[in-house]
């Protein structure tokens, strides 16, 4: 398996923090779904809509031929920008490939954003997305 960049590490850490400790398909679900809109929010007024779902759409594109055991996922969310779609079928997966799943695709959104704009302007434009859910308590063990 080859070495995750800071920035992949920052992306995996990010959604393992988001899911918590239940990591449930439902919470995986939740986790990469609300990353994505957060994503959706902080690039829209950079690159517009129309290239936020370009990227989504292309990520899911080259997932699936990166990870046959997966492809059956994204043959099942590979048009447009349908996160209820998204979601209703990572909670039908096991907690493993859901997981997987989000991991890729996000890892392949940031490194195709990334080769747009460069490494710098991305990771100021997504900061915002990975340090907040970093930074606060998961929901799930919120302190009296």
């Amino acid at each position: 398996m080859p070495t995750l960049s800071e920035e992949s590490r920052q992306i995996v850490a990010s959604l393992a923090h988001r899911v918590g400790p239940s990591a449930d398909t439902a919470s995986i679900a939740q986790a990469i779904v609300s990353t994505l809109q957060e994503m959706n929010a902080a690039l829209t007024p950079i690159i517009g809509q129309q290239g936020v779902v370009a990227l989504y759409r292309r990520s899911i594109h080259l997932c699936a031929s990166n990870q046959p055991r997966l492809a059956s996922i994204y043959d099942s969310v590979q048009t447009g920008w349908d996160l209820i779609a998204l979601q209703s079928v990572l909670v039908k997966q096991n907690e493993v490939d859901a997981l997987l799943f989000g991991e890729v695709l996000l890892t392949t959104f940031y490194e195709l954003l990334t080769t747009l704009i460069g490494p710098s302007l991305t990771a100021r434009l997504l900061r915002c997305v990975w340090e907040p859910s970093l930074s606060d308590t998961p929901s799930q063990e919120t302190s009296p």
